[in-house]
């Protein structure tokens, strides 16, 4: 197929959670961007509005008082919103980070299955007489194997399956009259 290796090359190492993760992570950004950015221009237009009232109140000693008591109920002010900010982003953090760890949880589930259903099939002496397995499959349980372990998968599969699989005969991609057999002989 032309551009395969090139196209695996780019993206072989990427998978549906990672493209998952980059998403919302993407989502989560923008969106944390777009309210610090209108809370950031609320503010400064608010800072503007206080640097004219200062001015003003420069002008008449008298009012000098009153405008420390604004600047300080506004610098509270500015100190709360950005307290709010501040646990909002946490919040969605939090949240972010609960989603993406049950998407991964989901993910490592079905590569498991998937791991499984191969294990099944291939070892089966009834589905699989001859007890072989083809080069491209191999590499393809191997590479579930690797999504699987990038995710944290561990347990049954280390101890048991990979070491079943590892007992399986490989034939080569080239070996047409076997491969040719061992499908057959699937069918039976």
């Amino acid at each position: 197929m032309t551009g395969l290796n090139e196209t695996k090359e780019l993206f072989g190492a990427m998978t549906i959670g990672f493209v998952i993760e980059l998403i919302l992570a993407g989502v989560f950004i923008w969106a944390m961007y777009t309210k610090l950015k209108n809370k950031i221009i609320g503010s400064y237009k608010e800072r503007e509005k206080q640097k004219k009232d200062i001015q003003t109140a420069l002008d008449g000693v008298n009012s000098i008082p009153t405008i420390k008591e604004e600047l300080k109920s506004t610098d509270d002010k500015i100190l709360a919103i950005c307290n709010a900010i501040q646990d909002g982003v946490n919040e969605n953090q939090r949240i972010l980070n609960e989603r993406l760890d049950k998407l991964e949880d989901r993910e490592r589930n079905d590569l498991r299955a998937k791991i499984l259903d191969m294990h099944r099939l291939f070892t089966s002496k009834k589905r699989n007489p001859m007890q072989a397995w083809s080069e491209m499959e191999k590499d393809a349980f191997f590479e579930l194997i690797s999504d699987y372990e990038s995710l944290n998968g561990n347990g049954h599969v280390h101890t048991t399956v990979i070491p079943e699989m590892n007992l399986l005969r490989v034939i080569t991609m080239t070996d047409i009259k076997t491969l040719t057999e061992l499908f057959h002989s699937r069918e039976a």
